[in-house]
């Protein structure tokens, strides 16, 4: 089963991105029309424990939150505006930029430092324009219903970051 991004309660992933939103700031990568789907982890959770207990017929599959055509970054701005009770400002990153913080994490990484989420990586995964479910055989066979939407799913993760102080 392939997982597109997933988020949610205890995600130090997208932590990052929530905390610039928190400011007001909807970081993404300067692309034109980037497409990408999610999955809140309980929804992830849920679609995997159904397919273990009604396995479906070998093959590779992917699931998401069900949204037709996938998410734009103007999507999860709106989400986590929405979610944080702000207008949130996208701010277009330039891929040299995160390949140079990218770069610096290395380095700090390699003289011992901690590890850090954003490496050269993450840069080509972020810059790659469609990250898009299009297979929904397994939502189909599974009878699975994301019960999360993109604007709940955002609402749930923060009201979370918020409980334990990390936002």
């Amino acid at each position: 089963m392939r997982a597109p991004a997933v988020y949610g309660p205890g995600d130090r992933e997208t932590l990052a991105y929530f905390r610039a939103a928190a400011w007001g700031i909807a970081p993404q990568p300067a692309l034109s029309d980037a497409r990408l789907s999610l999955i809140h982890v309980a929804d992830l959770a849920e679609a995997l424990a159904r397919a273990v207990e009604r396995p479906p017929p070998p093959s590779v599959y992917e699931i998401d939150d069900g949204q037709a055509g996938s998410h734009g970054y103007a999507d999860m701005a709106r989400a986590a505006g929405s979610a944080l009770g702000r207008t949130e400002r996208s701010v277009r990153i330039p891929r040299s930029v995160l390949g140079a913080i990218a770069a610096a994490n290395g380095v700090l990484q390699f003289l011992g430092g901690p590890t850090r989420i954003l490496t050269a990586g993450k840069v080509r995964e972020i810059f790659h324009a469609d990250w898009s479910v299009r297979d929904r055989r397994l939502a189909s066979a599974l009878d699975f219903v994301a019960r999360y939407d993109l604007a709940a799913g955002f609402a749930d993760t923060i009201s979370w970051y918020r409980r334990q102080k990390w936002l």
